[in-house]
């Protein structure tokens, strides 16, 4: 594997998401071996896909997830056994902002729809797996983005009662 297959934005594997979450936090690998800490050419190594023979202990694992804050670790963990991965961001969940969703759910269904006649032969393209699999991310984030802005107004809502 290159050099330049190991900077791509999407990595393929876990060992590729590992070294891009340590390598796109704000200071790099360094900061994370100061943040765990390790030293940094022992971090740098274990990071490394191209050096098999050092290898992250799983409590190693667990801290730069916990430092880094990158879900492609997670997701790319997850994927082998169909598991998707979701991080809930709390949006406006406002009278317009709703409206907003509803549109976007509308929407979705219509292109569903559509997919639904291209898909009528049995056979599914590479292009419209990707894109039904963006579009379907895009929803559940959005559904997820709503139902975590209604708890959090929902609890600052009930912490001015107490």
């Amino acid at each position: 594997m290159s050099r330049k297959k190991l900077l791509t934005d999407e990595p393929v594997n876990f060992e590729q998401a590992l070294y891009a979450a340590a390598r796109d936090m704000r200071g790099g690998i360094t900061a994370l071996a100061a943040l765990m800490p390790l030293n940094y050419n022992t971090l740098s190594h274990k990071l490394n896909p191209l050096k098999p023979d050092h290898n992250l202990k799983p409590v190693e694992v667990e801290r730069i997830v916990q430092l880094t804050e990158d879900i492609r670790i997670i997701e790319l963990l997850a994927r082998p056994v169909g598991v998707a991965v979701f991080k809930m961001q709390p949006v406006n969940t406002s009278n317009k902002a709703l409206q907003s969703a509803g549109r976007l759910l509308n929407k979705m269904s219509g292109f569903v729809e559509e997919l639904a006649k291209g898909a009528d032969d049995g056979i599914w393209e590479k292009n419209e797996v990707e894109l039904l699999e963006r579009k379907g991310h895009e929803v559940i984030s959005k559904l997820l983005g709503i139902m975590a802005g209604a708890r959090e107004a929902y609890e600052q809502g009930n912490d001015a009662d107490d």
